[in-house]
């Protein structure tokens, strides 16, 4: 049988986990809870992770989105979607995605929608459309930046 936690251990362990992956702090605390720490002992070492510098929800979602966009090539409803899933305020996540740069976002946009109409079968360009809007949508791009990006694609 695992040993219980103290406040001491769960707090280094808890840290180590912060240093190792920017972490929010509805991770962190599923964490804690996961380890059987109380709910008194979660709230202080949250607090202490947040005074020294360990936990930052602005960091974590600025790193989210860029990651979101650089890596995952997801639109800014879908990065969106994913930090509110993990619980990070709204102001957090406005801040995070008013730093994505225009000009990269639809760079972003344009290059995967080439990308996927290397490989796309469509019987007109009416069904060629649909699955190109289809899929840059399911990517969380908005509306208005597919259409004009498929209307490029289409030229």
């Amino acid at each position: 049988m695992k040993k219980q936690l103290n406040y001491e251990e769960a707090l280094v362990k808890a840290a180590a986990l912060c240093r190792k992956v920017e972490r929010c702090e509805a991770d962190v605390r599923t964490k804690l809870a996961e380890w059987n720490i109380s709910e008194a002992d979660i709230e202080k070492i949250i607090t202490r992770l947040k005074e020294d510098k360990f936990l930052d929800e602005a960091r974590f979602s600025s790193m989210a989105v860029r990651r979101g966009l650089q890596i995952n090539k997801w639109g800014k409803v879908k990065i969106a979607y994913n930090l509110r899933v993990k619980k990070v305020a709204d102001p957090f996540i406005e801040k995070a995605l008013s730093e994505i740069n225009d000009k990269e976002y639809i760079e972003t946009l344009r290059d995967l929608l080439k990308s996927k109409d290397v490989g796309l079968n469509y019987k007109n360009k009416y069904e060629h459309r649909a699955k190109l809007f289809s899929f840059a949508l399911s990517r969380g791009f908005e509306s208005e930046l597919i259409n004009e990006a498929v209307k490029e694609i289409e030229i």
